[in-house]
Formats: structure tokens, C-alpha cells, sequence
């Protein structure tokens, strides 16, 4: 049926942190952008599902520490539906919610062209945030 067992879970958990921890460092940081993509896969299943903001804040935070470095930066934001996921992280109000709109506005500050204006990415990130207030303006109203 496609369930996981909660230990594994965890496990997955536990490792996903322990990757953004070691991405702090730059080199480690150029050889673990080699599983984004399985990580990836993990955040979409962990969100679209809604099943679990514990590990879509560890893949944020994983995806926050490739960002810091300029080798790694463009696999995040060019990641398959990553920006996207991002983004629907932003309706929860919620430490998951606040950790987005903190990944949100660093890729923003670092997807810049080359005369200091927003580039593309962050353009379409500023565009979709502004629609998602306007929409919970009036939902809350």
C-alpha cells in the first residue's frame, strides 16, 4: 500500500539532518548536491501528502545549506518542482510555513541578474507569494 514503517521514517528523518548539517561545509556541500534528487522526491511525498512538517523542515533546512554556496546554489533553485513545493509550504501557518518563507526570501535575495535586479526564479517567487496573501486576505475576511 506504499506505507512506511515509522522507524524508517525517522531514520530518514535523522539522516536528512545530518546532511544539512554537513552542508555546511562547501566541499561536502559540492558531493552531497549528488542526492538532491532523491531528496527532492522525499519533500514532495513528505508535503503533497501533508503527512509530515518534520521532515519537510529537515529538507528545507537541507535545501537552505546548498543554497549558502554559490557551487550548489543553481540545483536547488533549478530542482524539478522544488520552488514550487516551497510555495505550498507557505499556506501552513506553522513552523513549516515560517521555514519556507525563509528559504523563500533567501533564494529571492540570491537569484539576482547580473545588474543587481531580481532574476526569474525570484520573480515568479515574489509573484506567487503576493497571490497567496491576496488569497488568504480573503479567505481570512
Amino acid at each position: 500500500d506504499g506505507s512506511v514503517a515509522p522507524c524508517c521514517d525517522d531514520l530518514k528523518l535523522e539522516v536528512i539532518f545530518w546532511l544539512g548539517e554537513l552542508c555546511a561545509d562547501k566541499e561536502c556541500s559540492c558531493w552531497l548536491v549528488n542526492v538532491l534528487d532523491c531528496i527532492n522526491r522525499i519533500f514532495t511525498q513528505s508535503f503533497v501528502r501533508r503527512k509530515d512538517d518534520e521532515m519537510s523542515i529537515a529538507i528545507l533546512f537541507f535545501y537552505e545549506q546548498l543554497l549558502l554556496h554559490e557551487e550548489t546554489r543553481f540545483q536547488v533553485i533549478g530542482g524539478d518542482g522544488v520552488i514550487d513545493a516551497i510555495l505550498l509550504c507557505l499556506e501552513e501557518r506553522s513552523s513549516l510555513g515560517y521555514t519556507a518563507a525563509k528559504c523563500l526570501t533567501l533564494i529571492e535575495d540570491l537569484d539576482r541578474n547580473h545588474d543587481g535586479s531580481l532574476g526569474d526564479v525570484g520573480c515568479y517567487i515574489r509573484e506567487k507569494r503576493f497571490s497567496l496573501v491576496a488569497i488568504t486576505d480573503e479567505v481570512d475576511s
